[in-house]
């Protein structure tokens, strides 16, 4: 399960640039981040590949679009704007309807360490590993890297943009 924006695809939303990014790029024109395509490509040849998102607007494109653009996997797509318990309803229907091992790929920018913790929590032995973006400041490093060690379920940091 991966979130796209700030994860899959450079946005800058979380640098501040939202304005700016979405007057100039769409998600075809976007970078993705240069690990996503083998990221994605090894998770595809373990089970199917879901994206979940928040913020579907910032891609000003079909997310579909955006996927077969870039030649990326694609998979079930889950996008709501602005609903901040979207991506734990999303994963907790998941849990209830699937017998899947999730590995759960989000960025330190918002709520997706918060978010996946909360289901690692919720759902012991449901998640295989947790890889976050690391967009954040050296703080929110720290923070991300408190919260998700004690849960026992195995972690990592992708890093940002060049």
């Amino acid at each position: 399960m991966t979130d796209l924006v700030d994860t899959v695809i450079v946005t800058g939303v979380v640098q501040g640039r939202a304005v700016q990014n979405v007057l100039m790029a769409n998600g075809t024109t976007r970078p993705l981040f240069p690990d996503v395509p083998a990221l994605l490509r090894g998770q595809a040849a373990r089970g199917p590949v879901i994206s979940l998102s928040n913020s579907p607007d910032g891609l000003t494109v079909s997310p579909r679009t955006l996927l077969r653009v870039h030649g990326l996997p694609e998979g079930p797509l889950f996008f709501r704007e602005g609903a901040a318990e979207h991506k734990s309803r999303v994963l907790d229907t998941l849990a209830r309807t699937t017998t899947a091992r999730f590995t759960l790929i989000g960025d330190s920018g918002e709520r997706d360490p918060e978010t996946y913790a909360q289901f690692v929590q919720e759902h012991p032995g449901w998640v295989e590993r947790l890889l976050i973006r690391d967009v954040g400041t050296p703080a929110r490093r720290q923070e991300v890297g408190r919260r998700l060690t004690p849960l026992g379920a195995p972690f990592g940091f992708l890093p940002a943009a060049p």
